[in-house]
């Protein structure tokens, strides 16, 4: 975990049985440029120590056939994996690392399947600004491909992810079909260990090692929702 990097509206997680692809990811966007956003209330600090968030097993809401986006909101200072799978439910054993930052700001997403790991680059960063980053997998096509910051990683992306660049800038409403996890940071309290999920799954996320509230820094997250469901499933 990059050490001080600051997290807003943690993961949006959204299996699609179709081959289509839902919006997962952090809560969800931003408003005018350089100007905090109304739409977040609160930010995590991790102290680049051991400090993470945990989900609880998402497992049982994905098969085979399932399609995935994820998506994150991210303020790192240095090089370190911001979002990871792990095989089991202590950060012990196998860890797939999905979207990581590296020295030079070059940020990576990876997508690990049973024939071996895809590995794409999404762009650049500048350390010390929000940014927001976003990693797909297209089961039907074995498509994958991401956006980092409304940009596509590949060409071909650009027009199949419509209306993912078109709405991250945006919260959800926690109601979207395929929707299984949404982190909007909301309980920004002293002592509150965990991260609420605003969908009606109680993916609950829990607080381990060194994580801080904050409500100073915050990602520029927009008030509004997005205030639709359709067209929520981005097509690739």
């Amino acid at each position: 975990i990059p050490a001080d990097t600051t997290v807003a509206g943690g993961l949006r997680c959204a299996p699609q049985p179709d081959g289509s692809t839902g919006s997962t990811g952090s809560t969800g966007s931003s408003g005018s440029t350089g100007s905090f956003g109304s739409g977040c209330a609160a930010s995590v600090v991790l102290d680049g120590s051991g400090g993470y968030i945990l989900t609880p097993n998402l497992q049982p809401w994905f098969t085979a056939t399932s399609s995935l986006t994820a998506e994150i909101w991210f303020k790192a200072d240095r090089e370190g994996v911001l979002l990871d799978e792990l095989g089991q439910p202590s950060p012990v054993g196998w860890h797939d690392a999905t979207i990581e930052v590296r020295s030079t700001g070059v940020i990576y997403g990876r997508i690990w399947l049973n024939s071996g790991v895809t590995v794409f680059t999404l762009g650049n960063v500048s350390f010390n600004t929000w940014n927001h980053a976003a990693v797909r997998y297209n089961s039907s096509n074995g498509l994958c491909d991401g956006l980092l910051n409304g940009v596509p990683s590949v060409a071909t992306a650009a027009k199949a992810n419509q209306w993912l660049q078109a709405n991250y800038l945006y919260r959800l409403l926690g109601t979207e079909p395929g929707l299984v996890l949404y982190w909007q940071f909301l309980d920004q309290h002293s002592g509150v260990l965990r991260a609420v999920d605003s969908t009606q799954l109680s993916n609950n996320g829990t607080f381990f090692g060194g994580i801080s509230w904050v409500t100073t820094d915050r990602a520029p997250i927009a008030a509004s929702a997005i205030g639709t469901t359709s067209g929520y499933v981005a097509q690739h």
